[in-house]
């Protein structure tokens, strides 16, 4: 039969009811939409009638004729039955729609259900019964689109390829649909036109056995192994197995028929059988430690524990691993080891599936060229062996044979161990371990040099079949990363990092906690895996909280005023004069000297920010040259009468090749490393030598006799030109040494190059940057950071103060108060009268950290440690003191509408059951609320000031003045941005910073806790005036609830505290309630990212907007 006829064949049995209409699959438009019950009974008798002869049964060659189906999707479902129930589940919406259908059994038709999401309308026309399907589809499981819906003709379209690839009719559900391809081989087997087993009953288990579905719960290693490995990596690498459900399926013998228990010696004696029954085998599992299991990976079973004995039950394939070697993903022990003393085992096994396999990969390689039906097929398959395990999937008597929990559990247990196989022959064959593990899948570090491993050396590119490891994506390690794997500390929650910039759920091991190594062995253990120590992590236990009146809290801090810095503000580009001149505001203006940071060379020659373009007479034979054009056109960005930055010349990739420069040797791997191997000896680096030019740090050698240069090179001159001498040493960049290809690591690392940039777009957008921010980008984010804060305090300070203010800190941070000071994470279920409004809005705090970084208090100098708790007692706590407090107790939360400033990352109703230390600015914000918990230990410095005042000014500020619709703008903005995160998360870095200058974790802890203080006071001012609360907080990000769609409109809070400066609230993100609820669960908030960005919701605002006013706009 050709496709033509089979589409023409579905045709006759299948119609879409979407909001445009109603389709046939092959996309021709019946009538107008369906709204209403009657307007279903119109269009099955119209579809009936002999000159339409559509609706027709689907015949079926092995029994009675299937229904045709009428698929009723997207918002036609609701429009039909009436407003779906928020989170109802897919029985109470059948129950809904037979509620709502039943006035068509008074007018001679019958319901029968039909399934999940489905069911019969039957009536006798002429003794012959006419049956049609109806089928409710919310969300088309075959739209595969992010709202769940797509044209009719496109889902036509689809419906028609599944028919073509599996001669059947999709059904209600991915699963449904997989499930009738076996149901199909079944009933041939039935009727012996095929051979294979035949499977009549469900595979249920006795409630003593709970089968383990997790193929592997999320899993990391001690985060100061992952710091380690971060500090050599280039990247990040994340693997998954293709299809791993349907690569199981076809390989596993899968028991059925009734199961038999043993118990004593015959369990014993089953289970070392060979072949092994399938089966559930009641064991002892021994402790990691034990079986001395290399740390670097998972414990072979969700429900072992690394230092103590474990019994429970296991299925066969759980046996086949545990009793594997260790290299091949086993555990190592013997069935003697795991003490086996009772059995459930079943009387027939064998590959039931296999021949459904086999259809199912057959249709895969029939759409090698279509990667989203692909895609569609896959999850058909995993559905459906994953609805083994859910009986609410197969309501009806036909279809609870597909109740297999057994068969689900040897499946995870597959993937597990084939996932587990993978990771040991990576770690033979490239010595790495994984940083991350969950489900089937597994975080690498990449690195370059001599003994380099690429995402393609991990991956099985040697191998075709299901099952192989293919690399899903690759991740830059930002310093964002690295901030967040410093502040890991535990394993659970580098865990919920790594999850976080994967964008996957994660859950955790049972009885595992995150199965925690103590230690990771080195690469150079890789080979002796033995007697490595195992540690195990105990989760914490919720205890309920009893909601108590709201207590008397102090109003918001207003944060003073902070006037930018007056070199931060415009000047003409011509040279200015030599004396500092007022403003019209009276304001001192910028002081006299070079305004122009940096030049762009190219090619063509010299450009300016102005448009300025200078060809150059003479060719450009070495570095020092360039060093002339730099004093030579007076660049450099003063700052003070006394003191300029120097200038700047940038080298485009175009000029560096023309300077013999090998560009393409560049390993962006290790791009510092690289430039100064590349460039070693080369005529450009040595002519300057033999001229007298020099290069400083960065740019110079170990062995002066082999000069080299490096991405940023501080070049002086110690020759004989009196032209050069005694002149301040500048700056040649190369740009081909900060970024490859202006990739995407340009719009996150260096954003100036966002686009690659013409040289006058660049020289631009480094003097907008500058300008706005009143100090030039030089070096890294870092460096421009903090000589920035350098540049900002108090003019009056001597050197010995300025030394002392910026020595590193020799403090080291409590340990656990980070359990407490920490960004907010939280949620809470929504109130009866909340969960009835429509849509969830998120507004993002600006620049919070940096706002609260210049009101809050900033140690100097060493803090005094005081054992016998705070001086003069608790009640005499002074807020204006900075320093370290461990709280005796943390009290329960009083107020369940707002995060527990306590405990703003846990659970709503988790205690902490020992002492905490905490920071200033939050004791202060929970004596406000009436927490008052006994202080036992104080580190407080006396000394203190508001340090980092003027550099929050200049970055408040530049982003004010740089917030434009103009792309040099918005390129200069998200330069100045990464500039404030980066230097501000570096404070605390012990790898980047440690025993440097600026080290001072305890000023960004000061930082969290005055932002987390603010965070909560805006929601209590808010909450107190207008009875508005929250239900989720995330970081700096608060969501609101609301039934106005216009997110200016919905804003809770006051009209002053609402805008996109620093310490406002500006909208986010946004979505529908319906779609968001079971993200509000009272648990860590995982929901932001999964709600549609603001510029994307202002697009869907007027469709919203005509629906409210009930489409008459």
């Amino acid at each position: 039969m050709s496709s033509a006829q089979q589409d023409l064949i579905l045709d006759r049995h299948v119609v879409i009811a979407a909001p445009t209409g109603t389709f046939l699959p092959s996309g021709k438009r019946l009538l107008g939409p369906v709204s209403s019950v009657d307007n279903i009974r119109d269009l099955i008798v119209w579809a009936h009638r002999p000159n339409q002869r559509l609706l027709q049964p689907i015949p079926s060659a092995d029994k009675e004729p299937v229904p045709a189906q009428l698929h009723i999707i997207g918002s036609t479902v609701s429009t039909v039955i009436g407003d779906l129930a928020e989170n109802a589940a897919a029985s109470e919406i059948t129950q809904q729609a037979a509620v709502a259908l039943a006035p068509l059994i008074g007018v001679g038709w019958e319901l029968r259900p039909a399934g999940p999401m489905s069911f019969d309308l039957v009536r006798s026309e002429l003794g012959v019964p006419l049956v049609v399907r109806v089928i409710l589809e919310p969300v088309p499981w075959l739209a595969l689109s992010e709202d769940g819906y797509i044209d009719p003709e496109d889902l036509g379209a689809r419906f028609m390829q599944w028919a073509r690839l599996f001669h059947l009719a999709p059904a209600a559900s991915a699963a449904a649909s997989a499930a009738a391809i076996q149901q199909r081989i079944m009933g041939a087997r039935q009727a012996r036109t095929e051979g294979g087993a035949v499977v009549t009953e469900p595979g249920l288990l006795p409630e003593q056995i709970v089968p383990e579905l997790a193929v592997q719960p999320a899993w990391a290693p001690d985060p100061a192994y992952v710091q380690d490995v971060l500090d050599t990596a280039d990247a990040l690498v994340w693997l998954e197995q293709e299809c791993p459900q349907l690569a199981s399926a076809g390989m596993l013998s899968f028991g059925h028929g009734v199961p038999e228990r043993l118990s004593g010696i015959e369990a014993v004696a089953a289970a070392g059988a060979s072949p092994r029954r399938f089966g559930y085998w009641h064991v002892t599992l021994p402790s990691g430690e034990s079986l001395s299991l290399p740390a670097g990976v998972p414990l072979p079973h969700p429900h072992m524990r690394a230092l103590e004995p474990v019994q429970t039950w296991v299925n066969t394939e759980d046996l086949v691993m545990l009793c594997c070697a260790v290299r091949d993903g086993g555990a190592g022990a013997s069935i003697d080891q795991l003490k086996v003393d009772a059995a459930l085992v079943w009387p027939e096994q064998g590959r039931i599936l296999e021949a459904w396999k086999k259809q199912v990969h057959s249709a895969r390689k029939q759409l090698v060229d279509d990667p989203h039906m692909q895609a569609l097929v896959d999850s058909s398959a995993a559905a459906y062996i994953e609805a083994f395990a859910d009986p609410e999937a197969w309501t009806l008597p036909d279809d609870q044979v597909n109740v297999q929990p057994a068969w689900a559990a040897a499946e995870s247990t597959h993937i597990r161990h084939r996932s587990r196989k993978a990771m040991m022959r990576i770690s033979r064959e490239h010595r790495i371990w994984p940083l991350y593990v969950n489900g089937a899948g597994m975080l690498y570090a990449l690195r370059g040099g001599e003994d380099a491993v690429s995402a393609r050396d991990l991956a099985d590119t040697h191998s075709d079949k299901l099952g192989r490891l293919l690399v899903m994506r690759e991740l830059p390690i930002t310093d964002e990363m690295i901030l967040a794997v410093v502040q890991s500390e535990s394993a659970q929650v580098l865990a919920e990092v790594f999850s976080e910039a994967l964008g996957i759920s994660n859950s955790l091991a049972v009885g595992q906690g995150v199965s925690i190594p103590a230690e990771v062995p080195t690469t150079e253990a890789v080979e002796d895996i033995t007697g490595v120590e195992l540690s195990q992590g105990d989760p914490a236990a919720n205890e309920a909280v009893v909601e108590s009146p709201q207590p008397a809290v102090a109003k918001e801090e207003v944060q003073p005023a902070i006037d930018p810095p007056a070199a931060a503000e415009s000047v003409p580009e011509k040279k200015p004069a030599k004396t500092t001149k007022k403003t019209g505001s009276g304001k001192v203006g910028p002081p006299a000297g070079p305004r122009t940071p940096a030049a762009v060379l190219h090619t063509d020659g010299l450009w300016f920010p102005d448009g300025t373009h200078i060809e150059l007479r003479d060719p450009i034979v070495h570095i020092g040259q360039i060093a002339e054009l730099i004093f030579t056109h007076d660049l450099g960005y003063q700052l003070t009468e006394r003191y300029a930055e120097p200038g700047q010349i940038w080298v485009t990739e175009d000029a560096c090749r023309g300077f013999g420069i090998d560009v393409d040797a560049f390993d962006k791997a290790k791009r510092s490393q690289s430039v100064r191997r590349v460039t070693e000896g080369i005529d450009f680096a040595t002519l300057a030598v033999a001229q007298g030019w020099r290069f400083g740090k960065g740019g110079g050698t170990d062995d002066e006799s082999v000069p080299r240069l490096s991405t940023w090179n501080r070049v002086y001159y110690e020759g004989d030109d009196d032209r050069w001498q005694g002149r301040t040493a500048v700056w040649v960049a190369l740009i081909p040494g900060m970024v490859f290809a202006y990739t995407k690591n340009a719009t996150e690392d260096m954003p100036v190059l966002t686009g690659n940039p013409e040289p006058v777009a660049l020289a631009r957008r480094l003097k907008k940057f500058a300008d706005a921010l009143g100090f030039p980008w030089k070096l890294s984010a870092g460096v421009t950071s903090m000589d920035l804060t350098k540049q900002t305090v108090a003019s009056t300070w001597d050197k010995e103060q300025r030394e002392k203010a910026f020595a590193p800190s020799t403090t080291p941070a409590p340990v656990g108060i980070t359990d407490i000071e920490y960004d907010i994470s939280w949620s809470r279920p929504p109130t009866e009268e909340e969960a009835k409004r429509k849509y969830t809005h998120a507004y993002d705090r600006g620049g919070s950290y940096a706002a609260a970084a210049g009101a809050v208090e900033m140690p100097i100098g060493e803090p005094v440690h005081y054992t016998d708790g705070y001086p003069g007692g608790s009640d005499a706590f002074d807020p204006r003191i900075p320093g370290y407090l461990l709280l005796g107790e943390v009290p329960e939360q009083a107020d369940l509408r707002y995060p527990h400033p306590l405990n703003p990352r846990r659970p709503t109703g988790h205690r902490f059951t020992e002492p905490k230390w905490v920071c200033t600015p939050v004791l202060e914000i929970a004596r406000a609320l009436g927490y008052n918990p006994p202080i036992l230990e104080a580190i407080l410095w006396h000394e203190h000031t508001r340090l980092l005042r003027g550099w929050a000014a200049a970055f408040s500020h530049a982003s004010q003045v740089l917030d434009t619709e103009d792309p040099d703008d918005q390129a200069a903005r998200n330069q100045v941005k990464v500039t404030r995160t980066h230097g501000m998360g570096l404070m605390d870095s012990e790898v980047h910073m440690g025993g440097k200058e600026g080290f001072h974790p305890a000023r960004r802890l000061m930082t969290v806790s005055k932002t987390n203080a603010n965070i909560i006071r805006m929601i209590i001012k808010i909450g107190e005036a207008t009875g508005e609360w929250p239900v989720a907080v995330d970081h700096d990000t608060i969501i609101y609830l609301s039934d106005e769609p216009d997110p200016d409109k919905a804003w809770p809070g006051p009209a002053e505290s609402y805008g996109r400066k620093f310490g406002q609230y500006k909208p986010e993100r946004h979505g529908l309630l319906a779609d968001h609820l079971q993200y509000l669960n009272g648990k860590t908030y995982r929901g932001r990212l999964f709600l549609k960005k603001t510029d994307q919701w202002r697009e869907m605002l007027p469709e919203l907007l005509n629906e409210e006013n009930g489409g008459n706009e």
